[in-house]
């Protein structure tokens, strides 16, 4: 797995699940916050002065490689466990408790440096060895160093972050090649991230969908254009995911709009399908009123006057 590059100066925001939220935390102190336990695997990071939240196991190298198999092998009963909190059956330390023991049982984990690390329960409670103790100190004042550096120093590092997110390369394609052929697969190709993307913005693609198939049957469009459209938004779906493979791990803008025509993909489809299947000349609604294929007919005659060339006009 590619080294993460935390450069100095660069602030991210942090919302823990168990409280703490921080808006300026210093990108050189993520490694030494996950190794003291005060950043958990499920607690939200993002870019300062942005909402791109993602769980911090998702930040590429921040977590041990067999730790972040661990989790995703055992994702979905991890998951499940997880909603047993809002309804009270266990406390978020119970969770984490049995969580980390599922994750102990995979290969490599419980001799990994996450392993080691502080039980975050303890962390908040400040049950703390005087080593710990100092270590945190030592932290606070490296933090309010950074704190004190010039303004734009740290602006101009988060706008390069962001311009190098924003970039496409073939050195980084060759990384996330290398990477799926290691068996080790960014947090854009997890599946979740997909249902994730559907989750927000499903519905909205789908409505978006058939309204537009809904006002092109309307005007009686040829199943040939429809069958055109299909392929190109399939083209184009196809596009963004080889797009994604040349963008950074933590740029998913690609793999978000992927996401969006897949729904549009589906949607589209099987409504040309059933389009077909009703009427294949006229469409649904003209199939079921009378009065929209009547509007169907005039539209085309008008379409047809605008089309035929005019005759010239004979000489006498």
């Amino acid at each position: 797995m590619e080294e993460l590059i935390l450069v100095a100066g660069i602030m991210y925001r942090i919302q823990c699940e168990d409280g703490p939220q921080h808006d300026a935390v210093p990108s050189g102190r993520l490694y030494a916050l996950v190794a003291s336990g005060h950043l958990d695997l499920e607690d939200r990071v993002a870019l300062a002065g942005t909402d791109a939240w993602m769980r911090a196991w998702e930040m590429d190298a921040l977590f041990e490689p067999c730790v972040v198999h661990a989790l995703q092998l055992h994702r979905d009963s991890t998951t499940r466990m997880h909603r047993s909190i809002k309804t009270g059956w266990i406390t978020l330390m119970q969770y984490r408790e049995q969580r980390d023991q599922i994750l102990m049982a995979e290969p490599d984990v419980n001799a990994s440096q996450w392993s080691l690390r502080a039980r975050p329960d303890l962390v908040r409670a400040h049950a703390l060895t005087e080593l710990q103790v100092a270590a945190a100190e030592g932290a606070a004042a490296e933090r309010a160093a950074c704190l004190r550096g010039p303004a734009w120093r740290a602006e101009a590092a988060v706008q390069q972050i962001r311009n190098d997110q924003g970039q496409l390369s073939i050195k980084l394609m060759q990384q996330n090649v290398q990477r799926f052929i290691q068996g080790d697969v960014p947090a854009w190709a997890d599946p979740r991230t997909l249902l994730d993307a559907w989750r927000h913005n499903g519905v909205k693609m789908a409505i978006i969908t058939v309204l537009t198939v809904a006002l092109l049957d309307l005007f009686a469009t040829p199943q040939p254009i429809f069958r055109l459209l299909i392929g190109v938004i399939g083209t184009a779906a196809v596009c963004c995911m080889l797009l994604q493979l040349f963008a950074s791990s933590d740029d998913r803008r690609w793999a978000r709009r992927f996401s969006n025509l897949l729904v549009v993909l589906v949607c589209g489809a099987t409504l040309l399908v059933a389009r077909g299947t009703i009427d294949h000349s006229n469409g649904a609604f003209a199939h079921w009123s009378p009065q929209i294929a009547q509007l169907q007919n005039d539209v085309k005659q008008k379409i047809s006057k605008l089309m035929s060339p005019t005759p010239a006009p004979t000489k006498p």
